[in-house]
C-alpha cells in the first residue's frame, strides 16, 4: 500500500506542490484603496492600461514632487501610473446671464 501512495506523489508530485495564488489587480486595488486615498493630494484611483497591461492609476490634484513620493511605484507587481487631475467642480444648474 505505501508503494502506491509513494508512485503516486512520485508520479502527481507538481499538482501536489502548493504555489501561491496570484491576487487579480481588483482585489490588489480593494485592499490598497483606503491606504491610497488617505495620502492628501489624492482624489481618486482606478485600474486602467499602462502600455498596453492592468496597472494601478493615482489621480492627484496636483504635481508635486512630494505627493509623488507618498505613492508606490508598483502594488504587488502591478504597475502604478500617476494621473494630474483637476478637482471636480459641483455644477449648482444654474446658467450664467
Amino acid at each position: 500500500m505505501s508503494v502506491i501512495v509513494f508512485v503516486y506523489i512520485l508520479i502527481n508530485r507538481e499538482r501536489l506542490v502548493m504555489k501561491p495564488m496570484k491576487r487579480t489587480i481588483e482585489e490588489i486595488l480593494e485592499d490598497n484603496k483606503e491606504f491610497l486615498m488617505t495620502i492628501d493630494g489624492v482624489i481618486g484611483v482606478a485600474i486602467g492600461l499602462c502600455q498596453e497591461q492592468k496597472c494601478i492609476k493615482v489621480q492627484i490634484e496636483r504635481d508635486d514632487q512630494s505627493l509623488r513620493n507618498k505613492i508606490p511605484q508598483e502594488i504587488e507587481g502591478f504597475p502604478v501610473s500617476i494621473l494630474i487631475m483637476d478637482r471636480p467642480q459641483l455644477f449648482n444648474g444654474d446658467k450664467e446671464k
